[in-house]
Formats: C-alpha cells, sequence, structure tokens
C-alpha cells in the first residue's frame, strides 16, 4: 500500500498507467501477468494497493519518491503552545499566567 495523496494530477489512473507502462509491463493483470494496482481513496488518504513481487515494489516505490521530490516543499506545521509561569501574587500568593504561543505554517489554528 501506497500513499498518494499530493502528487496531484497524477493521482489514481493517470499514475496507474504510468507504472504498469513504465514497470514491467507484462507482470500486471491487465495484460495476463499475476500483479494487480488499485487506487483506493479511504479519507483523508488516497493510496495505491499493489499485489506484485518484491523486485516491482522496490521499482514502484522509487518511482513514487521521484514524483514527490519533485513537489514543492510543504509547509512545516507545528501546533501552539500553551505556556504556563507561576509568578508571585498579592499577599505573598502565586499566580499562575497561561500564554499561547502561535503555532508556525497555519496561525493559531
Amino acid at each position: 500500500v501506497y500513499p498518494i495523496a499530493g502528487l496531484g494530477e497524477d493521482q489514481g489512473v493517470k499514475l496507474i498507467q504510468r507504472i504498469t507502462e513504465s514497470i514491467r509491463p507484462t507482470t500486471w493483470e491487465e495484460v495476463g501477468g499475476p500483479g494487480t494496482i488499485s487506487a483506493v481513496s479511504p479519507d483523508p488518504l488516497k493510496v495505491l494497493v499493489v499485489l506484485q513481487t518484491p523486485d516491482v515494489h522496490r521499482e514502484v516505490g522509487d518511482l513514487l519518491d521521484k514524483l514527490r521530490e519533485k513537489l514543492p516543499p510543504r509547509p512545516v506545521y507545528s501546533p501552539p503552545k500553551l505556556k504556563q509561569t507561576i509568578e508571585p501574587g498579592r499577599a505573598g500568593g502565586m499566580k499562575l499566567k497561561q500564554t499561547i504561543e502561535p503555532g508556525r505554517g497555519g496561525g493559531m489554528f
């Protein structure tokens, strides 16, 4: 199973065609071989399900890695953080101060 979400136009049918035509074309079910490939979309992911030999799996993985390398970098996201400090309060007591520090790559939420 290979995640393919984010590969743009190459998701699904076009990607399957590219794989079956370029990676050991005679080994796929559509031409009488034992290998199968299909795109499945369980929310929120999209994946390719491939039943093939280990060598073909390596080649499929290499191709998908090359396609991902061509994509623009994705922004790094870190969630907002709750910062808590204890400060001196009135009459010798303590006061809890809470602040939210914004995350990166998406604003506060």
